[in-house]
């Protein structure tokens, strides 16, 4: 069951409720410096404002590394680090079968949560997959904190295709690109490696 199913309760105290705090560390995407301490990851999601303790800038959460208890915050909600335009989806389940389009591409549209409008995309199927499992989606408009884990839901039309884990998106990758320019001698920089996140038990996402 997904966690928008907890019904009208407070996200915070749920968490607590269930997960015990954990301390972590908020780093600045473009520096790598800790800005800030927090309670656990599982308090957070991509795109959320943080509110950091001492700090009046608007931060936003980036990316989340649950066994270090980093959270990578990028400042302002314009910052590159918080849009893609092209992700990866793999374990696709097509609803009526694999499809056979006239060449390994589609135009599709797309979304995310459930909340969101659904926007148009070029969906890229791997030729050497045959049951077409793993896709690569390139959208006609950035999208905000498109969340590795999640799944994106594919339509043509009125008709729903299927869906897909999300993996590697192009914030990701950014992120990756930042980390990789920091001084070797940077203490969060063996910490911050990019890894698609392991599979999860949730089927369901907001």
């Amino acid at each position: 069951m997904g966690i928008c199913f907890i019904g009208p309760r407070k996200f915070s105290n749920f968490m607590r409720e269930y997960c015990p705090p954990q301390r972590g560390r908020f780093i600045d995407v473009d520096t790598g410096k800790v800005v800030g301490q927090h309670e656990g990851v599982q308090m957070y999601t991509l795109g959320q404002r943080s509110l950091i303790s001492g700090v009046g800038a608007p931060y936003f959460v980036a990316q989340k590394y649950p066994k270090t208890q980093d959270i990578v915050v990028a400042l302002g909600h314009d910052h590159p680090a918080m849009y893609s335009s092209t992700f990866e989806v793999d374990e696709m389940h097509w609803i009526s079968g694999t499809p056979v389009p006239p060449r390994d591409e589609m135009e599709l549209d797309f979304r995310f949560q459930h909340a969101h409008p659904v926007v148009p995309c070029r969906v890229r199927l791997d030729p050497e997959d045959p049951q077409k499992k793993r896709l690569t989606v390139v959208l006609t408009v950035k999208q905000f904190a498109v969340t590795p884990g999640q799944y994106a839901v594919f339509y043509d039309g009125d008709q729903c295709l299927g869906s897909g884990r999300i993996g590697a998106t192009e914030a990701t990758k950014f992120i990756s690109g930042i980390v990789s320019g920091l001084p070797d001698e940077s203490p969060v920089k063996d910490r911050l490696r990019i890894k698609v996140p392991e599979r999860r038990a949730v089927t369901a996402s907001c």
